[in-house]
């Protein structure tokens, strides 16, 4: 998945709503919903924008799709940085509650999240034993088992899942869905950076979270209120409590209680703190400054960085020692130290070739 989204590149301005995405502007009639995402890419930049301030942005199934998507499409190798934004006061309020509701008991609900982690263990087309849907092993769900929405939609028609009404299903993929878009996010060769003007909560605080870098305005708030609803934000915790020191994630979630941006910058949740009328400069400064480096080199960088946060101190030095030897055998890695010594500008291949093995 992601190295597709490093071959061609031409500037584009495309729109979606679960259908493919079109190649130019288009107008829309009153009877025609505007587009969830707008989507606009341009040397190198692409600009996700969350386009449903009316429902404040909400991560709501269609929603969920239609970011994955946006974010999967083959633009073409000129992609180097992806800036994701939203319309309106809100950035993202989280999961859609009208797709939360069920009226089943504990047992039915231990059901929906155990199944979660079963479907993101099989793969499209095949059955999974039923000894082993009781014993999901989820310490080793590999995100690349879940190949697309088809699959996924596929395996809730599967016999243990169809029996249950289709607003747990729609549910269900939702959990998916976000599972799957912010550890793509993480996994992806290209960094993402969040661009946040107004309220994040909820997943939609995760997503902040799940984000490379994240540039917020003063006026920007975050929040897990899910407590207050009687919906823990249990998924949220995970990319919230790997941001920001461990006491103040319990703090979040155990009170629901906002943090302002300067709190969250001083935790770690946000990279940068601007005023509203900068935040497009300083946002398009990261991503341009992204964009003057070599591209392979940014991406076994990100990649390895991710890698070895997961592993202890030696493990971690190990990963980190082989992988800059692999870094120094790439043309662009000995393009650039040779441009060091000659004090001239640097003239990468962005190809993630070797001079060496």
């Amino acid at each position: 998945m992601a190295r597709s989204v490093l071959r061609g590149g031409v500037s584009l301005f495309q729109v979606s709503r679960r259908i493919p995405l079109l190649s130019a502007p288009r107008c829309y009639s009153q009877s025609e919903p505007e587009p969830l995402t707008l989507r606009e890419q341009k040397h190198g930049i692409r600009r996700i924008i969350l386009n449903n301030p009316k429902k404040r942005n909400a991560l709501s199934l269609s929603m969920l799709e239609t970011l994955r998507e946006n974010i999967l499409t083959d633009d073409g190798e000129d992609l180097r940085v992806i800036i994701i934004s939203a319309k309106g006061p809100v950035f993202s309020s989280g999961h859609d509650l009208k797709e939360l509701t069920s009226t089943q008991g504990r047992e039915y609900h231990t059901k929906v999240f155990q199944t979660c982690s079963e479907v993101s263990l099989c793969r499209s087309g095949t059955e999974t034993p039923a000894e082993e849907l009781k014993h999901p092993d989820t310490e080793n769900i590999n995100i690349s088992l879940i190949l697309n929405i088809s699959d996924i939609k596929y395996l809730l028609e599967w016999s243990l899942v169809s029996a249950w009404k289709r607003g747990l299903q729609v549910f269900i993929i939702s959990v998916i869905l976000v599972f799957q878009v912010m550890t793509l996010i993480q996994d992806l060769p290209v960094p993402v950076i969040a661009m946040v003007n107004g309220v994040a909560t909820a997943a939609g605080c995760q997503l902040v979270a799940s984000c490379d870098i994240a540039v917020a305005t003063e006026k920007s708030s975050f929040a897990t209120p899910g407590v207050n609803v009687g919906l823990f934000c249990s998924t949220p915790a995970v990319a919230i409590g790997r941001a920001v020191p461990r006491k103040v994630a319990m703090e979040m979630l155990l009170t629901g209680s906002p943090m302002s941006a300067h709190d969250a910058l001083l935790h770690g949740l946000v990279s940068k703190v601007v005023p509203e009328e900068r935040l497009e400069e300083e946002t398009l400064a990261i991503a341009q400054r992204v964009c003057q480096s070599s591209r392979p080199v940014v991406a076994l960088g990100k990649i390895t960085f991710q890698r070895q946060m997961a592993q202890g101190r030696d493990a971690a030095y190990a990963t980190a020692s082989k992988v800059m030897v692999d870094n120094l055998a790439l043309r662009d890695g000995q393009e650039g130290i040779q441009a060091f010594l000659e004090k001239r500008k640097p003239v990468w291949s962005h190809k993630p070739e070797k001079v060496h093995d």
